[in-house]
């Protein structure tokens, strides 16, 4: 009898607290799979408990930290041991050893707790190595390309014009300006391109026909409009301007500027001036080719675009771009025991090795708030390196570091002409060391298959 109550209550209690099996995986470093040069000097691990058995849940971890897989193997955690820790936190836990190195190599390993107090085995080891904490961990790497020469295009050929009545151009009264033009398209011509740009003060609109193209309400930038598959040879069109004055007292007008290219024969320029006509009152069908405007008034000309009180308009900007192609060769001497590369391509960039390329990422680095900060990434090249004649490429494009889309389309801002900073960092069987960065050295070209490109 005594046997079988021994009995009832092993099964009690094995009913009551069943076995567990828990493990640890995907362990993670600042939220990456064994990363490469994490470069924050507190990186942040992350792991998930996994169990057969639901309710579960983890209630204590410790963490092991070291500079070799053997040491992590063999339990010396010669950089961090955190030690049995009171915590279900498995997310973001912030390395709390010793201070890392630039480039060094680091493999951890974590245990967990769950609430039966029964302990997982030791995950799969997993890595991370550390970025270029410093400057002068770049060597004597510079940043390089080519530069150009920046052109601040402004709108030239034109007039301010407004309702004929007293002078616009320093007071007029508040209200709202209709301005027409017919024009005609030569029969018989191809045309190659068709611009139409404008702006007001305090606003302008422009118009074909019945189609809004669009308003600038900043007098310093045109509305720049593409309007080439708009057009057509041998027919009419109404342009139309509305100009908005909101402030009794202040100047007023509007500035445009239409301009056709054909294939062959002189452009059809049409500016503003007194060839427009203008109406201070909205009609009904004022955009249409058979609207009767004799009662409508020739336009007033103010003066030429530049004049005070509005000084120089911008217009659009032309930044097509060749993307820059680079070149370094060199050699590697010795039988190679570690290779790592860290580079930023600004704007966005493809790093090459031997003809092939490194790495999967695209759109690469990041984009960034270029005045401020600039990423860059790392990888380990041990296999793609050779022992001997070497040669590494770079392509560079513009991404939003040279903003080839001018500030009157998106209001992007420019920071410069797209460049490289390199530094390669080779390691030798033998203890030896050297390191190939980007400096004069490394030859350049724009004469590639890439000619114009952007993130659009």
């Amino acid at each position: 009898m005594a046997r079988f109550n021994l009995l009832l209550l092993i099964l009690f209690a094995a009913i009551r607290s069943p076995a567990v099996t828990v493990t640890v995986g995907d362990l993670r470093c600042e939220q990456l799979k064994n990363p490469q040069g994490i470069d924050t000097t507190m990186p942040r691990l992350s792991w998930i408990l996994k169990s057969s058995q639901s309710d579960v849940k983890q209630t204590a971890y410790q963490i092991l930290v070291a500079s070799s897989k053997a040491g992590l193997k063999s339990g010396q955690a010669d950089c961090w041991d955190s030690g049995k820790v009171a915590s279900d936190a498995s997310v973001l836990i912030p390395y709390a050893g010793k201070a890392l190195a630039s480039r060094g190599a680091y493999f951890w390993k974590v245990r967990s707790w769950d609430n039966h107090d029964q302990a997982s085995a030791w995950s799969q080891p997993a890595q991370w190595t550390m970025g270029l904490l410093a400057p002068g961990d770049w060597g004597t790497a510079k940043w390089i390309g080519l530069d150009g020469v920046e052109v601040t295009k402004h709108l030239t050929n034109t007039s301010w014009i407004w309702f004929p009545s007293g002078e616009p151009e320093k007071s007029a009264p508040a209200g709202t300006n209709y301005f027409r033009r017919v024009v005609a398209i030569p029969a018989g011509r191809t045309i190659r391109s068709a611009v139409f740009q404008y702006t007001g003060d305090n606003m302008g609109r422009g118009w074909i026909d019945q189609f809004d193209l669009g308003a600038r309400n900043n007098y310093r930038v045109v509305r720049f409009n593409d309007i080439t598959t708009r057009l057509n040879p041998g027919q009419t069109y109404v342009f139309g301007l509305t100009g908005y004055h909101k402030k009794d007292g202040t100047p007023a007008g509007v500035v445009g500027l239409l301009e056709i290219e054909f294939t062959e024969g002189p452009p059809l320029i049409i500016p503003t001036d007194e060839n427009w006509k203008v109406s201070d009152r909205k009609a009904t069908g004022w955009l249409e080719t058979n609207f009767d405007d004799s009662g409508w008034v020739a336009a007033k000309k103010l003066g030429p675009v530049g004049m005070k009180p509005w000084g120089d308009v911008r217009s659009a900007e032309s930044r097509v771009l060749p993307a820059r192609y680079l070149r370094k060769e060199f050699s590697a001497p010795k039988k190679i025991a570690h290779a790592t590369v860290s580079f930023s391509g600004l704007g966005l960039s493809e790093l090459y090795l031997n003809g092939k390329k490194v790495g999967d990422h695209v759109l690469s680095p990041a984009f960034a708030q270029y005045n401020k900060r600039d990423f860059y990434v790392t990888y380990d090249v041990t296999r793609q390196l050779r022992r001997g004649p070497n040669a590494l490429g770079v392509i560079l494009g513009n991404g939003r570091f040279y903003a080839d889309r001018s500030r009157i389309y998106t209001g992007t801002v420019n920071f410069g002409f797209p460049k490289l900073l390199l530094n390669l960092d080779i390691q030798y069987t033998d203890g030896s060391a050297t390191q190939i960065v980007s400096d004069d050295s490394w030859m350049l070209t724009t004469n590639g298959p890439i000619l114009a490109n952007n993130d659009y």
